[in-house]
């Protein structure tokens, strides 16, 4: 009677580490598409009349975005690195906004704004979202929105063309803030 007893329970081991060994196999494959290249960059710029800290004050007004930003209709959190923020996006392919959180990885004062977001585990979907401000001197500045996106599902995205809605949202909020900067810049 003993006999099947064992033979099950080595059984539900080798089952046991099967199972575990496909996990580790999963994560480790998870992992490696988190840290690789991007699968996909979605890029954005558009030349502005302004100075770099004229777009800058602009930029970091979070508590102004539900006046003007198209796309990111809410920005919440401290801008300042390792804090996490949480945005609320908007795009014609999404029947309503969708809020999501991100680490501020970087803030550069008056040239740029970075910060890494996640879906669920690693792997899963990683993006790195960018706001560059390049100062042109008289000519003005270059302001650059750009989003790298990685891992299984941007796999997915991509091959769907899901790219198309991201950069037209980046289009539509590059043209609102140049708008937002003007008027600004006429106030005064």
């Amino acid at each position: 009677m003993e006999k099947p007893i064992r033979r099950t329970r080595r059984r539900g081991r080798l089952i046991l580490v099967g199972v575990c060994t496909g996990l580790v196999g999963v994560a480790i494959y998870l992992a490696a598409l988190a840290s690789g290249p991007p699968v996909y960059v979605v890029e954005h710029e558009l030349r502005l009349e302004a100075s770099p800290q004229e777009v800058w004050q602009v930029l970091v007004d979070t508590s102004a975005y539900p006046e003007w930003n198209p796309y990111i209709r809410k920005l919440e959190g401290k801008l300042a690195v390792g804090e996490v923020v949480r945005a609320t996006l908007a795009q014609s392919n999404w029947p309503k906004p969708r809020t999501v959180a991100a680490q501020i990885v970087g803030v550069s004062a008056a040239r740029e704004l970075h910060w890494h977001g996640r879906l669920g585990i690693p792997g899963i979907l990683e993006t790195d979202h960018f706001f560059r401000i390049e100062d042109r001197g008289r000519a003005g500045v270059i302001f650059i929105q750009r989003e790298e996106f990685r891992g299984w599902l941007a796999q997915k995205m991509h091959k769907k063309g899901k790219q198309v809605h991201t950069l037209e949202s980046f289009r539509r909020m590059n043209e609102a803030l140049a708008v937002r900067v003007a008027a600004l810049a006429d106030a005064h």
